[in-house]
């Protein structure tokens, strides 16, 4: 199996799908208009560091609570179609289909919950996805996240769990953060399609895409 491990936010879309999402729902009312400074607030404590991961994810997640998956649907689809498509380059789509055509198993590995992000995965194409969880019960989301977060080191994590029922493994002790996905798994001929750390950059390696698109992401 060939892997080909996309991100999202700054990558594969320009923007970040968690401010566009809460920024989408100040539009339509969904949130009250003083949430706007909150947002404000949050990235800029996240980009200090003066936040954790937990409370960054929670905070977006957390737009979500006493609303069911039902509620959300027609939401999601219209943010997908409105807020999330338009913001893809076309050479981020040339990207996926220079790997779909390479028969490579195509991943998307993003920070943001999957609530935000499932329909994203779908409408590109990239049938595998890993995304930080939103917890649910009796119906609703609870506004906390469910199981490790996919952020950071949590990605490795993940990644760690994807790919075990699959057959692969991760090295037992992969290089030090921030580091390329591809070092963390074994076979080492897996080609991987983004640089992993706190700076993304489209990475040449062996057989893949061959133009750098330098990004920020998570």
């Amino acid at each position: 199996m060939q892997l080909a491990l996309f991100d999202l936010d700054h990558t594969l879309l320009s923007g970040d799908s968690d401010e566009l999402w809460c920024n989408f729902m100040l539009a339509q009312g969904l949130l009250p208009a003083a949430h706007a400074a909150c947002n404000v607030q949050m990235v800029a404590d996240y980009r200090a560091g003066t936040v954790s991961v937990a409370d960054f994810c929670n905070f977006y997640v957390g737009q979500l609570a006493g609303r069911s998956p039902a509620f959300w649907a027609p939401w999601r689809e219209r943010f997908l179609q409105d807020e999330v498509l338009p913001r893809v380059p076309a050479d981020a789509l040339a990207l996926i289909d220079h790997h779909r055509a390479r028969g490579d198993t195509l991943v998307l590995t993003t920070a943001t919950n999957r609530v935000i992000t499932e329909l994203t995965a779908s409408a590109l194409g990239l049938p595998h996805l890993i995304a930080t969880e939103a917890a649910l019960a009796d119906g609703l989301y609870t506004g906390h996240t469910d199981g490790v977060l996919n952020m950071r080191e949590g990605k490795v994590t993940r990644l760690r769990a994807w790919l075990a029922p699959r057959g692969w493994r991760c090295r037992r002790r992969p290089p030090r953060w921030p580091l390329p996905i591809s070092t963390a798994i074994r076979p080492m001929t897996c080609p991987c399609c983004v640089r992993w750390g706190i700076r993304w950059r489209w990475t040449p390696m062996t057989g893949c895409w061959p133009r750098p698109r330098p990004s920020a992401g998570r």
